[in-house]
């Protein structure tokens, strides 16, 4: 039982140390120009996704707690457009 709680106390000690927290200061955040289009299917994309949540949510009914993923969704249905041979919008 010593065995075990000594190397219990072991590790323990070893991940405490190990998980220190790290600040670096180099890095920065620029923001990345985007085109025209790129906007455009950002805006479809935002548009889809807060559709998408007040539909399921006034489809939820007195089920409150519920979780989607428009992301998902949306690339389900990036994937079968793609499958389809049809031209993005």
């Amino acid at each position: 039982m010593k065995k075990y709680f000594s190397l219990l106390l072991l590790c323990s000690v070893v991940l405490l140390v190990s998980c220190r927290k790290e600040t670096t200061t180099s890095a920065e955040i620029k923001p990345v120009p985007l085109t025209e289009k790129q906007q455009a299917v950002v805006q479809r994309t935002n548009g889809f996704g807060f559709e998408f949540f007040k539909k399921a949510y006034s489809l939820s009914g007195t089920d409150k707690n519920f979780m989607v993923s428009p992301l998902s969704v949306s690339m389900a249905f990036g994937m079968a457009s793609n499958g389809s041979g049809q031209p993005d919008p």
